[in-house]
């Protein structure tokens, strides 16, 4: 669901759904997951850009931007210092290149990334945050987690600490407007595919 300025709620099943409110420059997560109930405050900075979730335990997630807008950095730090982590976001030409995530017991994980021609027009971030929720999540139009991909990302690429590697490759199909109505993600070399279909509500304004 939305109103005029942002999601609002997303239904995953009856039992599970998250909510979103937003006051000020405050935006406040609730997801509920039968009888329990979660609950994350967002500090939003310029241009709504995300620059903080807190959660009721003292976990934090910190994000900072460059001049253009793009993530550069995320700090979480947290009461078991074994999922505390720094992660970096390396960017060119308007696209994120690599992400080096750097645990505090010292073990490393990375992505890196090539892109497809097609223009990312919907503003779909691939990378920031597993869940439907931060797929171009806008506060005002503006993106949360600041200036997405300039292009769709067309392979992930990840490399855990032992050195093995983990490949998805991604390809799209396009509706009559443009717009990307359906994603494939294939694990490379082998294994099962997820297919995410996109349905958009839009309203075309004549000048």
């Amino acid at each position: 669901d939305f109103d005029l300025r942002m999601l609002t709620r997303i239904s995953y099943t009856p039992d599970h759904c998250v909510t979103f409110t937003l006051a000020h420059d405050t935006l406040f997560r609730r997801e509920r997951t039968g009888e329990e109930v979660q609950e994350t405050t967002g500090i939003l900075g310029d241009h709504y850009r995300l620059e903080k979730w807190e959660n009721a335990a003292g976990d934090e997630w910190r994000y900072t931007y460059d001049s253009d807008g793009h993530l550069t950095k995320l700090d979480r730090s947290c009461a078991n210092q074994a999922d505390c982590y720094s992660q970096t976001y390396t960017w060119a030409d308007g696209n994120l290149l690599s992400i080096l995530r750097q645990r505090a017991n010292g073990e490393q994980v990375s992505w890196t990334y090539s892109y497809d021609p097609a223009e990312n027009v919907e503003g779909i971030f691939y990378f920031a945050v597993d869940g439907p929720e931060h797929i171009g999540f806008s506060v005002y139009g503006w993106n949360l987690y600041g200036r997405p991909p300039r292009n769709l990302v067309a392979s992930e690429v990840r490399t855990d600490p032992d050195q093995s590697t983990h490949r998805w490759d991604l390809s799209y199909t396009f509706s009559a407007e443009g717009y990307v109505n359906k994603r494939t993600l294939a694990p490379s070399p082998g294994g099962q595919a997820i297919v995410q279909k996109f349905d958009y509500d839009c309203e075309y304004v004549e000048e």
